[in-house]
């Protein structure tokens, strides 16, 4: 194979070139010494992603990004002291969660109810939009670039050599900042900036005119968002990741508005749906109702924000990349994200709009009613695990992960958890029309999931994180919380306005 000089100088590739925008490759190295004139090529260091070639040292004890992680089957008694722990833990986080949903809390102005789950959504939603652009980027690399070495007409030999190499998955959008000002340190850097970022977000709330904005939940989606962008791929993704958030951010930002506008009124947490005339509990008096029309002046209506942000998704894959397929493969799935995760943590986010659910305890029970189902498929898996069921059938072909049984059993603890519940919880709904609701939910969020699946199919990953030894990644969780809530929606956004329940 014969390489142009002009390739060699500009450091090129010989077979990708500049791989298509997706990485830099300083050199191409290559233990043909009498390839290029006697002289053998340096690479010098460069944290950024490059190709290694025959270098690789083939019993390295380092996995690939295209292989599977082998998990052995044994473990030690540290391992399970490990697991356990995790497991508790992970256990605690859901309780938290049904809890802060069920009790009220004493703030400065009286009892609230769900006073801290709008900034607990924050948190999760920024990690899910973390993970889900390294999940992005795997399936960008899987689809792309094979068909980049097609058109290349590279062998099958340096295919299969270049391939599992071919991305270093600790480069990140803030790699060459972080080699340049904090030592290499790429959490560090990404903490300053965020803590910048944080500093110039609170500031602005202090413009006059302004200072009623909720300071704390600005200032925590600005942390949360700068930070899981910068330890994104690439500056691009980085970008993509930050117009994502934003939607959620000025979506969820009625939510706390609403909240904090109970401040001008009187705040009533009555069960009985009757609210004496006001809205979500505020009180009518023209005060007040100035200072909600105020407030909710702020937020963009949701459509147009939506489409806002598709617009600039469409810009930022057009201007940064430079081959067509890989930007129309980008925007499919940077446009996937926008609706899988921020519109459906947007609907979630409704929830929070009406005292009469929080007082009811309606919110906590549907908590209830997503960890049982939760626990229902987890349990069902390990079950027919332990008694060598057959898992290969007509519908396996559907999804290997996602299967008819696990749906199946997760239905069963859902319906059960929703017959339950009445007895603690009011739905203003009857107990049979739960039950009906929670398995139409349970169906929608697996039948949602399967596109998750199929990216970590396409990606060759089992889970999106492995903050714990259970459980997964944050998205892997936070999925079928996503889908339920969508099918529960428009009951509890019927109890926002009073209206009556079937």
């Amino acid at each position: 194979m014969k390489v142009s000089s002009r390739n060699l100088t500009n450091g090129l590739h010989p077979v990708l070139g500049d791989g298509g925008g997706m990485f830099s490759i300083p050199s191409f190295p290559s233990d043909d010494s009498e390839m290029f004139g006697g002289n053998p090529m340096t690479v010098d260091p460069s944290s950024a992603a490059m190709l290694r070639g025959q270098h690789l040292a083939k019993g390295s004890s380092r996995s690939s990004w295209y292989e599977d992680n082998v998990l052995s089957k044994r473990l030690s008694c540290y391992e399970i002291i490990r697991l356990f722990f995790d497991s508790l833990l992970l256990m605690v986080i859901a309780t938290g969660i049904v809890l802060a949903a069920y009790l009220p809390v004493d703030v400065e102005h009286g009892l609230r109810y769900g006073v801290t789950l709008p900034y607990l959504y924050a948190v999760f939603v920024a990690i899910a939009g973390y993970e889900f652009a390294w999940l992005v980027y795997l399936v960008r690399l899987k689809l792309f670039l094979p068909f980049k070495l097609y058109k290349k007409q590279t062998s099958r030999e340096m295919y299969t050599q270049i391939i599992p190499c071919a991305v270093d998955l600790e480069t990140c959008a803030i790699t060459s900042m972080a080699d340049k000002m904090f030592c290499g340190s790429r959490v560090f850097a990404a903490v300053c900036i965020s803590i910048v970022a944080t500093g110039g977000a609170v500031g602005l709330c202090y413009v006059p005119g302004s200072t009623d904005m909720p300071i704390i939940y600005i200032g925590v989606c600005t942390f949360v968002g700068m930070l899981s962008a910068a330890l994104t791929p690439n500056i691009p993704t980085a970008l993509c990741v930050l117009i994502r958030y934003a939607y959620f951010f000025l979506s969820s930002l009625n939510v706390v508005l609403r909240s904090n506008a109970s401040k001008s009124g009187v705040f009533h947490s009555t069960v009985s749906g009757n609210e004496s005339g006001s809205i979500n509990g505020y009180s009518g008096g023209p005060n007040s109702r100035r200072a909600m029309d105020k407030y909710l002046a702020v937020v963009v209506e949701s459509y147009s924000l939506l489409l806002l942000s598709v617009c600039l998704l469409l810009i930022v894959r057009a201007v940064t990349s430079k081959d067509s397929m890989d930007s129309a493969l980008m925007i499919v799935l940077d446009g996937a994200g926008l609706l899988y995760l921020s519109c459906s943590s947007a609907v979630l986010q409704l929830f929070e709009q009406s005292t009469r659910v929080h007082a009811s305890g309606a919110l906590a029970g549907f908590f209830v009613i997503v960890w049982s189902a939760e626990l229902g498929a987890f349990l069902t898996e390990r079950i027919l695990k332990v008694v060598q069921y057959p898992w290969i059938h007509p519908l396996s072909m559907v999804s290997s992960q996602q299967n008819i049984e696990k749906m199946v059993g997760a239905i069963g603890y859902a319906v059960g958890a929703a017959v339950l519940l009445p007895n603690f919880v009011e739905f203003d709904m009857d107990s049979k029309f739960v039950a009906f609701v929670s398995a139409a939910a349970v169906v929608c969020a697996h039948v949602g999931k399967l596109f998750l699946v199929s990216l970590k199919k396409i990606a060759k990953v089992s889970k999106t994180g492995s903050y714990l030894r259970v459980g997964g990644g944050v998205l892997d969780r936070l999925d079928t919380l996503l889908f339920m809530a969508i099918v529960f929606a428009p009951f509890f956004h019927r109890a926002v306005y009073n209206q009556p329940q079937w």
